[in-house]
């Protein structure tokens, strides 16, 4: 699961990648002001295990993190 505040309504896409930099998932969608959560189901992501990298953006600007994915 992901989470991310917003200062206000607005766009926002969300990308997982691999460390080549494959992209792997991708969401985007309008969200309200406040606190979300993209929950990222088994399924959704292929069959990697390690770092992976997730960036989220916005009209505001440009977020990126790493997490690991142990299974």
């Amino acid at each position: 699961m992901i989470g991310f505040w917003l200062p206000e309504s607005m766009t926002a896409t969300l990308r997982v990648m691999d460390v080549t930099g494959k992209e792997l998932y991708r969401v985007s969608g309008s969200y309200s002001a406040g606190n979300h959560q993209v929950s990222l189901e088994a399924g959704s992501l292929p069959e990697v295990k390690g770092v992976l990298f997730y960036q989220l953006e916005t009209r505001t600007g440009v977020l990126n993190k790493r997490m690991v994915k142990v299974n």
